[in-house]
């Protein structure tokens, strides 16, 4: 199955751009953590403080993703 992995601007420019993964059927967001782990360390490294969206709804590392999903992963952020 194909997902599409976007990043909020706090994260974003260590990627460069948004990205489409393939998985197998029966993957979980944790699944994309590893993938991100293994191959974007770096940008794996900043995902600490980030909240995950998937299809618009936060979502837990165990959600099973459906083919077509749309994951955010947006930085917290604070201010006044």
């Amino acid at each position: 199955m194909q997902v599409k992995i976007f990043f909020g601007s706090a994260i974003a420019h260590l990627n460069g751009k948004d990205m489409q993964l393939t998985l197998p059927e029966g993957a979980t967001v944790v699944d994309v953590y590893d993938y991100l782990q293994r191959e974007r360390p770096l940008l794996f490294s900043r995902l600490v403080a980030a909240q995950t969206f998937v299809n618009g709804v936060r979502a837990l590392p165990t959600l099973p993703l459906s083919d077509g999903a749309e994951i955010w992963f947006i930085s917290h952020f604070i201010g006044g």
